[in-house]
């Protein structure tokens, strides 16, 4: 699916249960960013992570896409 930044979203299924995801947004010129990189657990360890992300790295190549990154949030701690 076609996402409105000029990315791409991948939705993985099993049996019409979704087990993965993972899509690809326009973060700047020449810049893509992974968003939504997902995989059940249960699916993990079958390669559905390697493929979903094989597969938004193609699309972010054939883009043009000079670099990509993964921003990821970083856990909240409490004060100690």
């Amino acid at each position: 699916a076609a996402a409105p930044e000029g990315g791409r979203l991948w939705l993985a299924e099993d049996e019409g249960r979704l087990v993965g995801c993972i899509a690809m947004v326009r973060a700047g010129p020449g810049e893509m960013q992974l968003r939504w990189y997902l995989v059940d657990p249960s699916q993990r360890g079958r390669g559905l992570g390697r493929r979903l992300l094989e597969e938004a790295l193609a699309f972010a190549r054939a883009e043009g896409a000079e670099a990509v990154f993964l921003a990821a949030p970083v856990p909240l701690l409490p004060d100690l």
